[in-house]
């Protein structure tokens, strides 16, 4: 299908460069999955109780309960921080029975800390499942189904064999949408989202808010496929004074909880890095960014590419907020244009290289 002409993507990159990811056979070598979140102002439901709430009266709790048993837990202050982020709200017993089990803990102090907390996440549990006015998940979600249907009735008549809707613990009234299985290709994929704006921007329902945001998965439909996650780093470019091309028309993403940069978490040993062994660089540089999502969990990170060894595409989760079409589909096509550079060594290598350097030079 035709693509209109997206202006800020054709005034950053090459109009070959928007070519190329439409041509036929490289736009249905893509697969692509949107996650799109959606709330509503349904004075019929309950607001959702956050996540995050919960692990902030978690982590009090166990402080005033420690506090009172006069145990000392100064330094184990990152632990609890740990422990009470590891916490599943979703699956009570699955936490009690690894997390906040006791005895799977060697250190005493952390045993002890770990049976204390669990009496607290048992009291919050119990206070979540009797409280009335909390609808159990199964049916709000049963609700907020039906009211996809009723909203937008022809992408669900359309696509409802290949959607999936779940509960975002991180909206108040919200609901997210998600593809069952992956679009083939980049023009496909446009067409999914003119079908889903054509009806979302006639209705009231269902809105966009601070909070929500669009997620896209991408992958590639190639053989031994040898994914460079650092030239998709330097590419995208995702900090800085001032607003990298990612974060155009959406400038109000940056910096936040849920959109943080690797670069901002790195700390690499200037002594190791050597611009005549840019494999041996590259190398280095993977195993230190596969250190700091193993510390701190892949939910924090703009660019997500935990998914690449098992499942084999990128998560890339920049969109959120009053966005329109022409903004997410412009985006689309830039994160192709990325997963592409990142799996064809030779697209885009020069420009890579130089970034590259530049990033090295900025390096203390």
């Amino acid at each position: 299908m035709a693509i209109l002409k997206y202006n800020n993507f054709l005034k950053e990159y090459k109009r070959s460069s928007l070519n190329l990811l439409t041509n036929n056979e490289i736009s249905d070598s893509f697969t692509i999955a949107f996650e799109i979140e959606m709330e509503c102002d349904d004075e019929n439901i309950a607001a959702t109780v956050h996540e995050e709430d919960l692990i902030k009266e978690l982590r009090s709790k166990i402080f005033s309960l420690l506090k009172n048993e006069n145990i000392d837990f100064s330094e184990k202050l990152f632990f609890i921080e740990e422990l009470c982020y590891a916490c599943q709200f979703d699956y009570e017993d699955k936490t009690l029975d690894s997390v906040l089990n006791s005895d799977n803990y060697r250190d005493d102090m952390e045993a002890i800390i770990v049976h204390y907390a669990s009496i607290v996440y048992s009291d919050i549990m119990e206070r979540l499942d009797n409280d009335p006015n909390m609808p159990k998940d199964e049916t709000k979600l049963k609700y907020f189904t039906e009211k996809i249907k009723e909203h937008l009735p022809k992408l669900y008549e359309k696509y409802n064999d290949t959607l999936d809707y779940v509960l975002d613990a991180t909206l108040d009234k919200g609901v997210e949408i998600k593809q069952d299985t992956y679009i083939i290709g980049i023009n496909n994929s446009i067409m999914f989202l003119n079908d889903f704006f054509e009806e979302f921007e006639k209705q009231s329902y269902w809105k966009f808010t601070k909070k929500t945001g669009i997620h896209i998965n991408i992958g590639i439909k190639k053989d031994d496929i040898d994914w460079n996650i650092v030239k998709g780093m330097v590419i995208l470019k995702d900090i800085g004074t001032d607003i990298p091309f990612v974060y155009k028309n959406i400038a109000y993403r940056m910096n936040t909880s849920f959109t943080n940069s690797i670069f901002d978490q790195l700390e690499l040993d200037k002594t190791k890095i050597d611009l005549n062994d840019i494999k041996g660089t590259e190398d280095y540089i993977n195993d230190e960014i596969e250190k700091v999502f193993k510390k701190q969990g892949p939910k924090k990170f703009a660019f997500n590419i935990n998914h690449i060894k098992k499942q084999n595409y990128v998560e890339f989760r920049y969109i959120g907020g009053e966005v329109n079409k022409d903004i997410v589909i412009e985006k689309l096509l830039y994160f192709c244009y990325v997963v592409y550079a990142m799996t064809d060594s030779n697209y885009e290598r020069r420009k890579y290289l130089k970034n590259l350097y530049k990033y090295f030079d900025s390096l203390n």
